[in-house]
């Protein structure tokens, strides 16, 4: 951080911004609890800024259109029947509320919000790294076995030291994990357009990012990732001629889709297709541990029509999965680990989950969420963040995960944000 800037900020805006940092740092940690505490103080410095106001229209938008989408779960659990499980949903929910309020209240030009981009990209290179070390650790205790030998090699290939097993150190998803990798890589590569870090840090940093997210195996995650840096690749203007671009980027592609297909990858790739492979056959138990979220969309279609326009009410959707699958998959036969498997298993989709929970309206709200958010977005790296978040809701029930739905949540406001006080700077000045 610019020694001077900091000296230059306020006693009460240097708390805030390290309170800021606090949050995605947080997110690393292994209990969630610790990020949650570091919404609290964002909280409490929110309660105690004498110069709470709306300054500006866009901030007003950006506080309903949160909020808005935050009184549905309210709706849900009005009808919801189980309404203490439905308070603990609330409870995750309410950086839908709280974020908004702290960022579009207090007035803070002074805030550069490039030091929380900062600060996040160097707590995903940390976080990768310790749980790098940890699967290493992990990895060197296995092949102490005399049975076992996995090369270094297997290491990023083997699926018992990628995908969840990766992660586990840190309770974080591979796919939110990959999200996360997908936007400092955006920061990283928007920062070098604008020459704020040079471009052998960038590539150096891209090429271990890389390695890492196909160590994920995270398939959403890959794929999006990978969008993401041939946009780039053809976007940005390296001085050289079109077709040597052509070039490079074909050998580069051969390399890792090599790579990929050696890896526990392809194996993820072959259980997507299984998939879409349905069986009628509800005891068809061996094809039914690959394609649970077909049986979950299945669960969906096959509600009564007054469930679907109005929703199971908050939570209540995955009681209804639940009963779902016991009625129609799990029989006399059925082996422990397809019911274990089955025990709890959501959507998979967070807009088919929203509609779930609080039927057509909730629906809406969320649409009109993601609306409004490619609407006001000005920044190129918004617009991908926004796609790529886009890409993961359709893949997986992201809001219903603490760690996935505060980031989402945050990033997306520090974007808004950060386009407002830049406007308000120049209308000023």
């Amino acid at each position: 951080m610019n020694l001077n800037y900091w000296k230059s900020l306020k006693a009460f805006d240097k708390l805030y911004l390290i309170v800021l940092l606090l949050v995605p740092a947080t997110l690393f940690f292994y209990k969630e609890n610790v990020n949650s505490i570091s919404i609290i103080l964002l909280s409490v410095i929110w309660l105690f800024n004498k110069e709470k106001h709306l300054y500006r229209l866009p901030d007003l938008k950006s506080l309903v259109v949160f909020i808005v989408f935050f009184t549905f779960t309210l709706y849900g659990l009005v009808i919801s029947e189980n309404k203490d499980y439905a308070l603990k949903i609330i409870q995750r929910y309410l950086p839908f509320l709280i974020f908004p309020l702290v960022f579009n209240t207090i007035r803070h030009r002074e805030i550069d919000y490039d030091y929380v981009k900062i600060g996040f990209i160097t707590f995903t290179i940390i976080g990768s790294i310790y749980c790098q070390v940890n699967n290493l650790i992990y990895w060197s205790w296995v092949n102490s076995f005399s049975t076992n030998d996995f090369s270094f090699f297997q290491y990023f290939t083997h699926h018992w030291f990628t995908y969840g097993e990766l992660t586990k150190s840190i309770d974080l998803q591979p796919s939110f994990f990959s999200l996360y990798i997908i936007l400092a890589s955006i920061f990283l590569i928007e920062f070098t357009i604008d020459k704020k870090v040079k471009k052998g840090i960038t590539l150096s940093m891209l090429l271990y990012l890389t390695v890492f997210i196909i160590q994920l195996s995270s398939k959403i995650g890959v794929l999006a990732y990978v969008l993401l840096l041939v946009y780039y690749f053809f976007k940005i203007d390296f001085k050289i001629k079109r077709q040597f671009k052509v070039i490079i980027f074909l050998f580069f592609a051969i390399c890792v889709s090599v790579f990929l297909f050696k890896s526990r990858f392809s194996d993820r790739i072959v259980e997507l297709v299984d998939v879409f492979k349905v069986s009628n056959d509800p005891g068809d138990n061996s094809d039914n541990v690959k394609k649970l979220r077909v049986y979950a969309l299945r669960a969906f279609a096959e509600q009564p029509i007054e469930k679907i326009i109005f929703g199971q009410g908050t939570g209540d959707s995955q009681k209804y999965l639940d009963d779902y699958y016991e009625k129609n998959l799990i029989n006399e036969d059925t082996e422990k680990e397809v019911i274990w498997k089955l025990k709890g298993l959501h959507y998979h989709n967070q807009f088919v989950q929203v509609f779930a929970d609080t039927g057509v309206f909730g629906f809406i709200c969320l649409i009109l969420l993601f609306y409004y958010l490619f609407k006001e977005n000005k920044k190129k790296g918004h617009y991908l963040f926004l796609v790529a978040c886009l890409l993961f809701f359709l893949a997986d029930s992201m809001l219903i995960r603490h760690k996935a739905l505060v980031f989402f949540v945050f990033f997306n406001l520090i974007y808004i944000t950060d386009k407002n006080r830049n406007e308000t700077f120049i209308h000023n000045n």
